[in-house]
């Protein structure tokens, strides 16, 4: 559900956490909404996960943990899918500056 003052028209903002863009597996189906595609512009270890930057249609922060990039085996310049599920998308009032 939207926020009470999110109406047709409005400008709003909308925020992601970086763990919380999700990599589409290509061995699973893809999910229904919200998919964005594009390419893994960078990735390097920090701590017990993998920071990465994603550029599509929007540029994103992605940050996965390291069990999940031994399974991927994800490269910068490779070119992936994401996944932005509604219930983690953060709306917030305002124009861009």
């Amino acid at each position: 559900p939207l926020p009470p003052w999110a109406q047709p028209g409005e400008m709003a903002w909308v925020g992601i956490r970086a763990e919380e863009v999700i990599v589409v597996r290509q061995d699973r189906p893809p999910p229904p909404e919200n998919i964005l595609e594009g390419v893994l512009v960078s990735l390097h270890p920090e701590g017990l996960a993998y920071r990465g930057v994603f550029q599509g249609s929007i540029r994103l922060q992605i940050l996965l943990p390291r069990h999940v990039q031994a399974r991927l085996n994800l490269r910068p310049g490779q070119r992936l899918q994401v996944v932005l599920k509604p219930h983690y998308l953060h709306l917030m009032p305002g124009e861009a500056d």
